[in-house]
């Protein structure tokens, strides 16, 4: 089944990903606070399957994907690039989410922020958006190998976590890791 799809990040994961479920029939819309910056970054991908469009288009999306910069170092620095988006609690009630970010210092390239070496930020995440159905996947891969998950003829392995009683929800999940070419293999999370 195709899905309206928000992603949110005007960079190259959410590039990529725009591109490779668009070719997939599904229809998204590249979600920006900045749009001229949106269609600069994302005008080679846009198409009648792919537009840029401004924070009010979260609401209609059947999935939200975070692709999120900013390298948030702090829990208020996560909470405003949520926020920034216009997003509130009861404007994803129930909407499927997955995470594709990492937290990444802005300061140290390759270096993890390090509030995060304490929580992750999926967790954080998580926490900023309840009543979702919050999984994360598509942040084990390099951004170059996105868009084909077959390495030496072998289908690759895309990870993924969140609540498997949500038989509706994984279907979506797993449906769109396959759209990408990945085998999905869900990851039981045991704590620290």
């Amino acid at each position: 089944p195709s899905h309206d799809i928000a992603v949110l990040g005007s960079g190259s994961v959410a590039k990529k990903l725009a591109s490779v479920f668009s070719v997939k029939g599904h229809f998204i819309t590249i979600v920006s606070r900045d749009i001229g910056t949106a269609m600069t970054r994302c005008g080679d991908v846009l198409s009648d399957n792919v537009v840029v469009a401004d924070t009010k288009a979260i609401r209609q999306a059947d999935v939200l994907i975070l692709a999120l910069g900013g390298h948030p170092v702090t829990l208020n620095d996560a909470e405003k690039i949520i926020h920034g988006y216009g997003i509130t609690n009861d404007s994803l009630s129930n909407k499927i989410v997955i995470d594709a970010t990492n937290p990444f210092s802005a300061t140290e390239p390759g270096q993890y922020s390090a509030f995060f070496k304490l929580s992750s930020l999926g967790e954080t995440y998580q926490c900023l958006l309840p009543g979702t159905r919050f999984y994360k996947a598509f942040n084990t891969i390099g951004v170059l190998h996105l868009a084909n998950g077959i390495f030496q003829g072998t289908k690759a392995t895309m990870m993924y976590a969140g609540n498997a009683a949500d038989t509706e929800a994984v279907a979506t999940v797993e449906s769109l890791i396959r759209d990408a070419d990945f085998e999905p293999q869900w990851i039981i999370v045991t704590g620290r």
